[in-house]
């Protein structure tokens, strides 16, 4: 079965695809296809941080299609975004300026991982 039967968990996965999908726009504001203003010096560092938040969703998406090791899979992630929230460590101040200048709403995708852990770890 490739969808879970439960509405709650689909809403979810709706949600972190609909994520997933506004943290694509903003690479693809990064790209060589949009012309105009862009900081040239800084498209790599932009590249690298917005890539590291949708990364890991291939290790979830596996996971997903195994049917194992989801709760797991979530958890790495739930922590990896509380990393890019926390004000005491140092290289999340420039990540969040760039998911902040970018509008990607980190806090937003914590909320829809913590509540995909709640319908994984049934």
């Amino acid at each position: 079965m490739c969808c879970p039967t439960n509405p709650k968990k689909e809403q979810c996965l709706g949600r972190l695809i609909a994520f997933s999908g506004s943290v694509a726009i903003a690479l693809r504001k990064n790209s060589a296809y949009v012309q105009g203003r862009r900081n040239l010096s800084l498209v790599g560092i932009n590249v690298m941080w917005l890539s590291d938040v949708l990364h890991p969703f291939e290790a979830l998406g596996l996971a997903l299609f195994r049917g194992k090791d989801v709760s797991s899979k979530i958890d790495q992630l739930i922590m990896q975004y509380e990393n890019y929230l926390d004000p005491s460590l140092d290289h999340p101040t420039l990540a969040k300026q760039i998911f902040q200048n970018f509008q990607v709403d980190i806090s937003e995708g914590l909320k829809i991982l913590k509540e995909m852990k709640r319908h994984y770890s049934k």
